[in-house]
């Protein structure tokens, strides 16, 4: 039983679709860009089957642990097994007296559900056939009683994997359980009984666990005592450094960085401290070799070149890696290329943290940008020890039979990564594809002579004609971009551009570098109506990075010239200025005359949410938002007896941002008949078979933790409104009565009620 305190952290889940595996970096992404889907612990143990997987440091097992602490001190069975002991010893000899004890009692109980978090710690020393008996050891513990537990294992979502937890511990059918409070839920969806469509608790889950939201970074950020908390995340944001802090392991290492030097330093340094940190022994295991910090640096750097330039990602650990897995796909092995060091010092290597798992018997470096910036390293090293540049250039580049000079695909990172210290390669870069340095490696760290160098090469070499099908990721446009470069964009652009997304990059270092000079470019783009409407965006994007004062001259003509602001630029303004420098009265006249898909997850219904969520809105501002939101959708508000749901607006898109101004109000403390009223609106036109599951479940959070005087409040509230909307909704809705004792209002009948009877009943 784990004792060990650590903050207390909701983490989410994502579910990984079957036969299928996730990327762990987009799901990073994913949550860069505001994704907030995703499952907390107490959906996820509703399912008696779980798989969790995550990279190397993400905290599956801190999670395990926590989870079975709290399942433990409520009193409930719940047991934590590592996979490679209970593969070696039976769950008996593994648990301690008093969880034995509480085992006993589970088993003689013959009702009570016990809980198993089975994690994989120990991956590398795991085989399938070990994971297998360590599940048939567990299976033979529970004896037969396999209807009656809830087991979590985190491994790899392996094919194989599932497959023999399904075999060894199947879950049995059950009769359906008895409702229980836990199904509010569902009927605070509006309905007194289930759908027939309605999906219910799956069985088996496999899930992601995703990587730190700012919030949670935030959290941890205090508990390792950074007392800035708010600084970090805003110079982790400017800095670009969320690789490097979504995981806790490595966001522990980026705080005790900040608190030594209250900086985060550029993106080549993260990579170089993290690669340090990783190659240290691990704490608490005992190695079979001991190696210097050299010896390892040098062992991953030339196993990472190794891995490049075969192209093969995995590395071979132990005898397991060749039983699986298709021929055409074998790991590289490190006897080969590392053949002067004894198979314990391999081993030991490749047990540091900077490797992670990858499938039985293999291990992969735990991140890309590791892997590219030590091949980097390695060539760097053979170019001191003698390597001659015709060499070096023959790994990097290739001739083709049309004469022209290409950067070998594989090698286009590392190349990047070798230019940084070697004026020779980035000279070719500059001449052959200068793209591999605004793409690539750390373009912050290029002098400024080579930025303007790189930039005058890049608009140079791609500039003239169409599109190409180019893109520079925004997190290296944000590296690369400065204010010193202003004089030489304003040059370029003035110099004719015909290419749009080269045009795009030039606009987007505008906004990003502050390079007020170019203002006036940026100004005229946006409001050009004979532009591509991205192109517009972009201009528009750049004004807002500049905090340009004509931004309200542009948030007028946005309201007053609509023919010049069409329906989908729109939609990308509104959310991108407000509230700094759009009103709520400019955002409510702006939103009577636009339109979005109801299928469409957009900038309306999906991003003005979380705008109005974050943004610095007085109370008073609040309260003007949710006035006119409300009336924007009351204006379309109808009543249709034959479908489902009844109550319908033509502005569905406007219902997410009025749920997110009800709940921020809420939140404050603001209780009034008109916020009651906006809020049962906003609830009722989120129906269960929308997109806007999240709004709904906001408001919902608010009915279920009132005050039962609050529920009440709902409860009349939503009468009034029907009873206003549609006279006749009696026959389905209005249905209940005054108990004489003590005032308190009973629905009797009424499909619609059945989420306000628990809210007054206080159930």
């Amino acid at each position: 039983m784990t004792t060990n305190k650590e903050p207390a952290i909701e983490r989410t889940f994502q579910d990984i679709p079957e036969q299928q595996s996730l990327d762990i970096e987009q799901a990073a992404v994913m949550r860069d860009l505001g994704y907030r889907g995703g499952s907390t612990w107490e959906e996820l143990l509703k399912s008696p089957r779980v798989l969790v997987v995550s990279e190397a440091g993400a905290g599956k097992t801190h999670e395990c642990q926590a989870q079975q602490r709290a399942k433990w001190e409520a009193g409930e069975a719940a047991f934590y097994l590592e996979l490679a002991v209970l593969a070696q010893s039976s769950v008996r000899d593994i648990l301690g007296p008093e969880e034995e004890t509480r085992f006993d009692a589970w088993h003689a109980s013959q009702s009570e559900v016990a809980t198993f978090f089975l994690d994989s710690i120990d991956e590398l020393n795991l085989t399938l056939g070990s994971f297998k008996t360590a599940l048939t050891k567990l299976a033979k513990a529970i004896n037969g009683q396999l209807g009656r537990v809830r087991v979590v294992v985190t491994s790899r979502p392996i094919p194989i994997d599932q497959q023999i937890m399904r075999a060894v511990l199947p879950v049995p059918k059950l009769s359906e359980p008895e409702a229980t409070s836990e199904e509010f839920a569902d009927v605070a969806m509006g309905y007194s009984r289930k759908k027939a469509d309605e999906p219910s608790i799956p069985e088996w889950r496999n899930v992601a666990l995703m990587p730190l939201s700012d919030e949670q970074m935030k959290q941890m950020a205090v508990y390792e005592g950074v007392t800035d908390p708010d600084a970090l995340l805003t110079e982790i944001r400017r800095r670009n450094a969320e690789e490097f802090a979504r995981r806790p392991q490595d966001l522990v290492e980026l705080c005790a960085d900040w608190r030594d030097h209250k900086r985060i330093r550029t993106h080549r340094d993260q990579v170089s401290s993290n690669i340090a940190v990783k190659l240290l022994p691990r704490k608490g295991n005992k190695e079979l070799a001991a190696l210097s910090h050299d010896d390892v640096y040098v062992g991953a750097s030339r196993l990472a070149l190794a891995a490049t330039l075969t192209r093969k990602l995995t590395i071979r650990h132990s005898a397991e890696a060749d039983r699986h897995g298709p021929e055409d796909d074998q790991p590289l092995d490190p006897a080969t290329i590392l053949p002067d060091w004894s198979a314990p010092q391999r081993t030991t290597l490749l047990e540091r943290s900077l490797f992670g798992f990858a499938s039985y018997g293999r291990v992969r470096f735990h991140h890309r940008s590791v892997i590219e910036y030590l091949a980097a390293q390695r060539l760097k090293y053979l170019r001191e020890q003698g390597m001659p540049f015709k060499a070096l250039r023959r790994m990097l580049f290739a001739d083709t039979a049309q004469g022209t000079t290409v950067v070998r695909p594989s090698m286009v990172p590392v190349a990047a990564w070798v230019a940084l210290d070697d004026p020779m390669i980035f000279a070719e870069l500059l001449k052959h594809e200068p793209s591999a340095l605004f793409n690539h490696g750390d373009p912050e760290s290029l002098s400024p002579s080579q930025r303007r160098q790189a930039l005058r090469a890049y608009v140079e070499h791609y500039g003239g004609g169409g599109w190409r099908g180019m893109t520079v990721p925004r997190i290296q446009v944000t590296r690369f971009a400065g204010p010193d470069l202003g004089d030489e964009i304003l040059t370029l652009w003035n110099g004719g551009i015909e290419n749009e997304e080269v045009r795009d990059l030039l606009l987007s270092l505008i906004g990003i570098g502050k390079n007020k000079e170019c203002s006036d470019v940026a100004y005229a783009v946006a409001l050009d109506t004979s532009l591509e409407i991205n192109e517009r965006l972009d201009g528009l994007n750049a004004l807002v990075g500049l905090d340009d004062p004509r931004l309200s001259d542009v948030c007028n003509s946005l309201v007053k010239d609509p023919d010049t602001w069409p329906n989908r630029l729109s939609r990308w303004a509104v959310v991108r200025l407000f509230p700094k420098h759009l009103s709520v009265e400019q955002l409510s006249a702006v939103l009577s005359r636009i339109s979005e898909s109801k299928r469409a997850v957009g900038d309306i219904s999906y991003t003005l949410p979380r705008v109005i969520e974050h943004a610095e809105l007085s109370d008073p501002a609040s309260e003007e938002l949710r006035q006119r939101l409300t009336a924007l959708i009351e204006e379309g508000l109808t009543w249709d007896e034959k479908k489902w749901p009844h109550l319908r607006t033509e502005r569905h898109f406007v219902v997410p941002a009025l749920a997110s101004t009800c709940v921020r109000l809420f939140e404050r403390g603001i209780r009034t008949d008109e916020l009651l009223r906006s809020a049962i609106i906003a609830f009722r036109l989120t129906d269960r078979d929308s997109s806007f599951r999240e709004s709904r479940k906001s408001l919902r959070d608010i009915f279920v933790e009132a005050d039962g005087n609050l529920r009440e409040a709902f409860f009349l509230a939503d009468d009034a409104f029907l009873e206003a909307l549609h006279p006749q909704a009696d026959a389905f809705h209005r249905y209940y009565r005054v108990a004489s004792n003590d005032g308190t209002i009973i629905p009797e009948i009424g499909r619609d009620y059945g989420w306000l009877t628990a809210l007054v009943s206080d159930q």
